[in-house]
């Protein structure tokens, strides 16, 4: 699709001015991800990777029996038949219409959070003490030691430290010396700069939470209506969470990085197939994009704890079949 293109596109759809021009931008970004995607493939193709054994000889390849590791380049992996088997396998399950879609409820859910962007919002009770020296901490002990030299005129004596720490007065200064926010006056006036137009909105929001935390506004009250993107981003955070759990699972029932490297397969498949619906292509790129790094991470971290008894199985190997080769002499003199 040409730009000129995907301009009657957005158009045809409604979208015009400024919110024209973003997408526009936004789109042609992901073209040139897509393209630097495509670029960084073909030169990750050569790369040498290393397999179980027991796995290659699965796949069909001619590896040693037994315990080890069998290396190959990417390309020779990604183009054997039975790993497109495999990885168009994985594929199929995670663009599949029930791995992909979401319930409509979770996804506004989930969306409303990311309008008012509640996990950058600060809580009230957020804390913050002060150094000893600060002006907080000061006035903290220069109220109570001038309220322990006046009398009570309800005792008649003069203020108990307990009275003191009671005050009105004390229980905000100690708040300023150890919170963040000093009164909910400071409170709402941070919510208001920080919110801007969606203040409003987001106080209908919390007063609207239930005891589980989710948004369930009295009956005959108007639901909070929320943009586009924030909608979008409720659908890849779902769908990025389904693969988490789905990758996990593979790879707690494969060897090593046996399972990632099929997963690379998959991706690679998905590039593949850009041409089919441009909403699904999309939503599986950028979630496999979100997790690759992750998964990554997880599948090294799992081969650096598990290379010491792989090492250890590999000599082990190589051992029995040194004996094996020396009785295989003697017996045979």
């Amino acid at each position: 699709m040409t730009r000129q293109e995907k301009e009657q596109e957005l158009i045809a759809a409604g979208i015009e001015g400024v919110e024209l021009s973003e997408a526009l931008a936004a789109w042609e970004k992901e073209q040139e991800k897509i393209q630097q995607d495509a670029e960084q493939a073909e030169a990750d193709g050569e790369e040498i990777i290393k397999i179980s054994n027991s796995f290659a000889n699965s796949l069909g390849f001619n590896a040693p029996k037994g315990v080890g590791v069998f290396s190959l380049t990417r390309n020779e992996f990604q183009q054997n038949e039975n790993v497109k088997g495999l990885a168009r396998q994985q594929l199929d399950t995670l663009k599949s219409d029930e791995f992909t879609e979401a319930n409509a409820e979770e996804v506004y859910q989930k969306g409303l959070k990311n309008y008012f962007k509640i996990d950058e919002i600060e809580d009230y009770e957020t804390e913050d003490r002060k150094d000893y020296k600060s002006d907080e901490a000061l006035a903290v002990t220069r109220f109570r030691n001038k309220k322990l030299g006046e009398i009570n005129p309800e005792t008649g004596r003069r203020y108990t430290d307990r009275e003191i720490q009671a005050m009105p007065e004390m229980i905000e200064l100690r708040r300023r010396n150890e919170k963040k926010f000093g009164n909910e006056e400071e409170y709402e006036n941070y919510l208001k700069e920080k919110l801007g137009d969606r203040y409003e909105d987001y106080k209908l929001y919390q007063a609207s939470l239930n005891e589980d935390g989710v948004y369930q506004p009295a009956e005959g009250i108007e639901q909070i209506a929320i943009d586009d993107k924030s909608i979008q981003e409720a659908e890849l955070e779902i769908y990025s969470k389904k693969l988490r759990n789905e990758l996990t699972n593979v790879q707690a029932s494969a060897s090593g990085k046996d399972a990632l490297y099929i997963f690379e397969a998959a991706q690679a498949l998905n590039m593949e197939d850009i041409s089919e619906s441009q909403k699904v292509f999309e939503k599986t790129r950028k979630g496999f994009d979100a997790e690759e790094n992750r998964i990554t991470d997880a599948f090294n971290t799992l081969e650096k704890e598990r290379q010491p008894y792989i090492d250890n199985l590999t000599n082990l190997g190589n051992k029995l079949q040194s004996l094996s080769d020396l009785f295989y002499i003697i017996n045979s003199r």
